[in-house]
């Protein structure tokens, strides 16, 4: 999966004509240095405990879900833009990562996941006897 711009007005032209998404989106930054990556998700609204990462190779899957008030289920709505649901998102990464020392902090409604690349094995010059 390559990694596309969040375009909100597709998302409210699906609200606005009633039609649920199995998924809901979100806007998602990749960036690359020499040792690693830092990925930050905008999820306003997630606590930490209905969030999920899994790292394989170089994947990172960032699932979860927002739930819905029980209040705000019954209420009269003028206006509903915030968004309830599952949420799942893959990013490949263009090398394999340190899954053991990946590290991720929720604050203020933004994820930043720092991956570390796997080193890769320097050469060697090997004496001979």
């Amino acid at each position: 999966m390559s990694v596309g711009r969040w375009n909100p007005f597709d998302e409210a032209f699906l609200r606005s004509h009633g039609e649920k998404t199995p998924w809901l989106d979100f806007p998602v930054d990749v960036r690359e240095t020499d040792t690693g990556y830092l990925i930050q998700a905008a999820l306003p609204g997630v606590r930490p405990e209905d969030l999920h990462l899994q790292v394989r190779e170089n994947t990172l899957q960032i699932t979860g879900h927002i739930e819905e008030a029980a209040e705000e289920h019954h209420a009269r709505w003028l206006r509903r833009e915030r968004v309830t649901g599952r949420f799942e998102r893959t990013i490949r990464l263009l090398t394999d990562v340190e899954a053991e020392q990946t590290e991720a902090v929720l604050e203020y409604g933004v994820l930043m996941v720092r991956l570390p690349k796997v080193q890769q094995s320097q050469p060697r010059s090997i004496p001979i006897r």
